[in-house]
C-alpha cells in the first residue's frame, strides 16, 4: 500500500508535478491542491488519457473495487482558480460531462453554481 504523503513531502519534491496536482484532486485532498496551485502547479496538465485535475476531482476514478467520492470541495477551489471546465479529454469528454455520466448530482451542482454548463 503506497503512503500518504504529507504536505512537507510534496513541497520538497513534487511541486509543479502534473501527477501529483491530478492525484490530489482525485483523492479530494483540497488542502493540498490548494499548496500545490500556490506553487503554481499546472492545473490543466493531463493524463495519457487527457484527463485534467478538474475531471478527476468531479468524477474520480475507482479506488480498488470502490468508487471514490466526489471531491467536492477541490472541485470549488479549480473552478474558482480559472480551470478550463470546457476542456476535453481524449474522448471528447468534458469534466462536467463524465460527472454527469456517472451520476454524481453533487459535481453537477458545483459546475451550475460557477456558470460551467459547457
Amino acid at each position: 500500500f503506497f503512503k500518504q504523503k504529507t504536505a512537507y513531502e510534496i513541497s520538497l519534491g513534487l511541486v509543479g508535478s502534473e501527477m501529483c496536482i491530478r492525484d490530489r484532486s482525485e483523492e479530494g485532498s483540497a488542502d493540498i491542491a490548494r499548496m500545490l496551485l500556490d506553487k503554481k502547479a499546472d492545473m490543466e496538465a493531463t493524463n495519457k488519457k487527457g484527463r485534467t485535475a478538474l475531471s478527476f476531482a468531479a468524477a474520480p476514478s475507482m479506488n480498488g473495487t470502490k468508487p471514490r467520492a466526489t471531491a467536492v470541495e477541490v472541485l470549488r477551489l479549480l473552478l474558482s482558480s480559472g480551470a478550463h471546465a470546457a476542456k476535453q479529454d481524449d474522448r471528447g469528454m468534458t469534466a462536467r460531462a463524465r460527472a454527469e455520466k456517472e451520476k454524481r448530482e453533487d459535481a453537477i451542482a458545483v459546475f451550475n453554481a460557477h456558470g460551467a454548463t459547457e
